[in-house]
């Protein structure tokens, strides 16, 4: 169907479902008045006191009587095909409403998620152990340092050092309080490099309850995947 044939057919139920009482009301006072008047001129002239009704007048009456039902029929199909409509738009209004209040708190748990994740990945953290000097110069030539997990009571797996380097677990999970094997970190930064400062350089990443975690040195831990 044309949508604009669609759109004159909304408008004109829209209009008979506002009037729909007064039309009725119309109508009904249109049938008593056009019977009432065909019943009347229906008659021949009385003698003595006697009057006949013409049958053909009275079988007219029928048939309009029978066409205006027919529009009145026609006009509460309209008003109820409109109530119908309106009650399947107000349904579907209904269903996306909750749709859409379901998916916000949805998204409201998984943030929520995050935010408890990220807070707690924020003690995974590197721990600094024996330096190794020079003897020559006295330069810093390494550092030992590993992973701690020092979550409360949180499992963390798949610890990479670098971040896309080789595993540095002997075993795949690093449960709350265990630290990875030491792993050396060179200087290969130049001679005026601090401990500290070659710790800043060391990019690890790792696992916790299925999402994916980077830290560079003493850095904020980032949610990655």
């Amino acid at each position: 169907m044309d949508s604009k044939l669609k759109e004159r057919i909304s408008s004109v139920a829209d209009w008979v479902g506002r009037h729909a009482s007064r039309l009725g009301w119309a109508l009904l006072a249109l049938v008593v008045g056009l019977s009432v008047g065909w019943w009347a001129g229906s008659f021949t002239a009385c003698a003595q006191d006697k009057c006949h009704a013409r049958t053909d007048a009275i079988e007219a009456l029928g048939t309009w009587v029978g066409g205006l039902g027919t529009v009145a029929a026609v006009m509460f199909a309209i008003v109820g095909y409109r109530s119908e409509e309106r009650a399947r738009r107000e349904d579907e209004q209904t269903r996306i409403r909750e749709q859409i209040a379901r998916d916000d708190e949805k998204l409201a748990d998984q943030r929520r998620t995050e935010a408890r994740l990220v807070a707690q990945a924020q003690d995974v953290h590197l721990k600094q152990g024996p330096v190794t000097w020079s003897n020559g110069d006295g330069r810093l030539e390494s550092i030992l340092c590993s992973v701690t997990n020092g979550t409360a009571g949180m499992s963390i797996y798949k610890v990479r050092v670098p971040d896309d380097g080789a595993l540095v677990t002997s075993s795949p999970v690093l449960a709350a309080g265990e630290a990875t094997d030491s792993f050396k970190v060179p200087n290969d930064v130049g001679d005026e490099v601090t401990a500290e400062g070659l710790l800043s350089k060391v990019t690890f990443s790792f696992v916790m309850e299925g999402r994916s975690f980077r830290r560079v040195g003493r850095e904020r831990t980032a949610l990655v995947d």
